[in-house]
């Protein structure tokens, strides 16, 4: 209720009446929704990267892993006193690097294994070349190892006690 004065200075009363405004209208329905629809698509978008990414990492941690296993092996034989690389061939799609010591370290290019006197140190290589060379005296032994179709390699020289 709204009072004033007119020009008699009478009070008035003059009641104003409101339209009701319960719910919502068409307007804030499309607003709400198109809000909604933009929100879901960025998260969706965001989702859709962190997983794409998460499997390029996976894929790189568990190419790392499976290297880490090798080189354990290897760093052990370059650590043995008089231990020296005595041959790397291939023979029926297999590559052997075997050591001095009758160690042996098998390629199976079949199944992208990596075998230490049968046992399978390593998975998922897809290549696997050992070159040496002598500096200062020492044997060098060159490891290069590919992993996952050639995406991701590691090369190592281990120089032999």
């Amino acid at each position: 209720m709204v009072i004033c004065n007119n020009k008699y200075n009478k009070e008035v009363s003059v009641q104003m009446k409101f339209k009701s405004a319960k719910g919502i209208t068409m307007v804030n329905l499309v607003v709400y929704v198109t809000c909604f629809v933009i929100i879901a698509a960025v998260v969706g978008n965001l989702t859709v990267f962190f997983y794409n990414n998460s499997e390029i990492l996976d894929n790189e941690i568990s190419a790392a892993s499976e290297y880490n296993k090798l080189n354990l092996f290897l760093v052990k034989e370059s650590e043995i006193a008089n231990n020296k690389f005595d041959d790397f061939y291939t023979e029926n799609n297999n590559s052997l690097l075997v050591f001095s010591n009758g160690d042996t370290y098998t390629f199976d290019k079949d199944n992208g294994l990596i075998y230490y006197n049968n046992m399978c140190i390593c998975e998922f290589a897809s290549d696997f070349n050992v070159t040496t060379e002598y500096s200062s005296g020492k044997e060098i032994v060159n490891v290069l190892v590919k992993f996952n179709d050639d995406n991701i390699s590691y090369k190592t020289a281990y120089t032999m006690k």
